[in-house]
């Protein structure tokens, strides 16, 4: 793959889903659970993830979201956006 074209989305492997968890552990309101990758390679990698999301109410509430970031090639992956998905 070139630099600056997206991939595909695929599902998320375990590797995937270790390096979003990383980067998400600070999230308090909602637990999310990655799905599906897309990655674009740009002097480090964009990422956009397709979650569950889980809001952490009583009863809880699950949606999905398109929830983006970038992992610089000496640093860690921080996650930028979520988006909740709309039908």
């Amino acid at each position: 793959m070139s630099e600056g074209g997206w991939t595909s989305y695929r599902k998320c492997n375990p590797d995937d889903c270790q390096l979003f968890g990383a980067a998400c552990k600070e999230m308090l309101s909602h637990g999310y659970k990655p799905q599906y990758v897309a990655t674009q390679v740009v002097g480090g990698t964009n990422y956009s993830f397709i979650c569950e999301g889980t809001e952490k109410t009583s009863p809880p509430q699950v949606d999905l979201f398109k929830v983006t970031g970038f992992e610089p090639l000496h640093g860690k992956l921080k996650l930028k956006s979520f988006e909740k998905i709309e039908p």
